[in-house]
């Protein structure tokens, strides 16, 4: 599974809730990354907000609260795709599951 790093800013951290038959721990947080500014300081790319995932272990391990929200962050996702097709029309998305995040205030 391929990783990527992203910085940027924690907007939002939800509260921990459980998924599945199992009642996995399950969290998300967004991570606004700033567009690429150049050497003149001109803007040349949009911001993005990244959805990231925490689950499991990891929840715990990370230990994330509305007490990181607007903090600096490097953080390391896996991300991986999936495909379904719906009334005959193919439907892809990307997944990002939190790796590891360094907090940068």
């Amino acid at each position: 599974m391929p990783k990527i790093e992203l910085k940027g800013i924690i907007q939002q951290v939800s509260s921990i809730y459980t998924v599945g038959q199992n009642e996995t721990k399950y969290q998300t947080f967004s991570l606004l990354v700033p567009g690429y500014i150049d050497r003149y300081g001109e803007k040349r790319s949009q911001d993005e907000l990244w959805r990231i995932n925490v689950s499991g272990a990891r929840v715990e391990r990370f230990s994330l609260s509305k007490d990181f929200e607007n903090a600096k962050a490097d953080v390391e996702v896996f991300i991986n795709s999936a495909s379904v097709v719906k009334d005959g029309v193919v439907k892809s998305f990307i997944n990002a599951n939190l790796a590891s995040i360094e907090i940068r205030n």
